[in-house]
């Protein structure tokens, strides 16, 4: 079930994916305005005029001195903007030809005042998309410049917190993929990775700092909608394998409903049928049900007891994102479009993942270091220490479960003529460079086509599936070379080689066990000759 969720999980996140790009570019909003160093202030010479279901009309005069080098600026929301100053439209924002959709996105409207508008009226239209009533935002008056910088001062800490859960995210996945290619890990830290990228590009779009560096307006809102609804998934899953509740089908039920939410809204969207600011209740909704989720396995495992670390750390960590998301949520209903509806939560699941990540790099590299660990006590086990080939006990386990007994299967099977002889007569260090140096021919050999090994004390022995007729002549055509060119070149021990070899007959061999005795006949049979100087 768990990788039937995760793979539902890439097919709705490649689904938002290619609605996102359609959105990048078929959206558009049309933008005009009819000149900028002053410090920004609160421009508060205006009252409302009219107020209606989904309008408010505010008016005023423009202070008595010369505009030219500035310009009103105020964030609006899924709102379509007029303004007239000295009688005359100054600047507008409105929907495009947009496919489907009806709103503007989240705006930062900068309106380039005119020296003739001195002391002049001003009129600001402001209409929402979504028929609801808007608010009044806070309308600033300066240079654009120095009110950019103050809207970049204001939230430039909030802006790198995202941009840092983003990062952190990446570097997750990248560091989960890099340990599990070298030891099994499980995959939580690759579902809070997912989580910490999500979270970010959730929150990044809400900051206004981003609404002016991404000028698509559109495309920032429903990245907003769809990291919001997908947010549940990766949570729901990292939390499910830390409390090693992968079976259990109450985290498959939010997980899903996060998932299907996602879809619905896509296909809202796209159908014409429902916007997704529209769904943001139901996305709320699955938000509560999965947190209630996590809260009941949350008591559970706290009733089984013997927490883990990590365990504890997530469990003190929800607390505090349950209640930052509650206040959150509030207000989003609650509070003016001046306060950051999304920092509680933000700050907490921030240091959620942080906490986290810290727990799960150290507990990866502790794996790591075990799985080291393990490989020397393989090598130990599976390796001959002086020739660094498999050694006996690999060469049968091979034989039982790796090598296919069929007419393709070769085995060659190798001894060293006079190593006794070598180690009575030039002492046993010169014994042990014979058995490396001739190692090293046979590996040189052999070691592409199949494995070798060092199954006794001069005895080798090279198994391999092998297509072509009499390639075994091939290669003790090469093996002798590398004898005679050792030789040449040596002026203490010689090395002879003595060899033989058997494809695995049927009619022969009942088992491979049966084709090795064959090759150590011809083997046993090449050596006498090479004694008796018949070779």
């Amino acid at each position: 079930m768990t990788k039937n969720l995760i793979r539902g999980f890439v097919c709705v996140c490649v689904l938002a994916f290619l609605f996102l790009m359609f959105v990048m570019l078929k959206f558009s909003t049309n933008i005009f305005q009819e000149k900028e160093e002053r410090t920004p202030e609160r421009f508060t010479g205006l009252e409302i005029t009219e107020k209606t279901e989904d309008t408010i009309v505010l008016h005023g005069i423009l202070p008595e001195r010369d505009l030219g080098n500035e310009c009103l600026g105020f964030l609006s929301c899924h709102e379509e903007i007029r303004v007239y100053a000295a009688g005359g439209l100054a600047y507008s924002l409105y929907k495009g030809s947009n496919p489907f959709g009806t709103t503007t996105g989240q705006v930062w409207n900068f309106v380039n005042l005119r020296t003739r508008y001195a002391d002049q009226p001003v009129t600001i239209q402001i209409k929402s998309v979504y028929g609801r009533q808007p608010e009044v935002p806070t309308i600033y008056i300066g240079s654009k410049p120095e009110l950019l910088m103050m809207i970049i001062g204001n939230n430039i800490i909030t802006y790198g917190i995202c941009i840092l859960a983003i990062v952190i995210g990446i570097i997750m996945l990248i560091y989960w993929t890099y340990v599990h290619f070298h030891t099994y890990i499980k995959p939580d830290m690759l579902y809070l990775g997912l989580f910490s990228i999500l979270l970010g590009s959730w929150s990044i779009n809400e900051v206004p700092i981003q609404v002016l560096v991404l000028q698509n307006h559109v495309i920032l809102s429903y990245m907003t909608y769809i990291s919001l609804m997908l947010l549940p998934v990766p949570f729901l899953l990292f939390v499910r394998s830390l409390y090693h509740d992968e079976k259990d089908w109450g985290w498959n039920i939010a997980i899903l409903l996060a998932l299907l939410n996602t879809v619905a809204g896509i296909v809202l969207q796209v159908a014409g049928i429902r916007d997704m600011n529209r769904m943001l209740p139901c996305s709320h909704i699955v938000l509560g049900i999965a947190v209630l989720v996590v809260i009941y396995y949350t008591i559970r495992e706290i009733r089984r007891g013997g927490l883990e670390l990590r365990v504890k750390i997530n469990i003190g960590c929800i607390i505090l994102d349950i209640a930052a998301s509650v206040a959150d949520v509030l207000n989003y209903y609650f509070s003016s479009r001046e306060f950051d509806s999304n920092m509680f939560g933000r700050l907490a699941f921030f240091i959620h993942i942080v906490l986290l990540g810290w727990a799960a790099v150290r507990e990866s590299t502790t794996l790591m270091k075990k799985g080291r660990e393990a490989a020397i006590y393989e090598r130990l086990a599976y390796r001959d220490q002086l020739t660094e080939l498999f050694n006996r006990t690999a060469f049968e386990e091979d034989m039982e479960r790796l090598w296919q007994e069929n007419e393709k299967t070769l085995i060659i099977m190798m001894d060293l003529n006079d190593l006794k002889k070598c180690n009575d007569t030039l002492g046993h260090d010169a014994g042990d460079r014979y058995l490396k140096n001739a190692a090293e021919m046979i590996a040189k050999v052999f070691r592409d086509q199949g494995k070798c090994y060092r199954i006794g004390g001069d005895e080798f022995c090279s198994v391999m599936q092998a297509e072509e007729e009499n390639v075994e002549q091939k290669f003790f055509g090469a093996l002798e070379e590398l004898e005679h060119q050792y030789n040449q070149n040596s002026s203490v021990e010689q090395i002879a080689i003595a060899y033989g070899y058997a494809r695995f007959d049927k009619n022969k061999d009942g088992n491979l066990m049966d084709t090795r005795n064959r090759a150590d006949v011809m083997m046993y049979e090449n050596k006498n000759k090479m004694k008796m100087g018949a070779k």
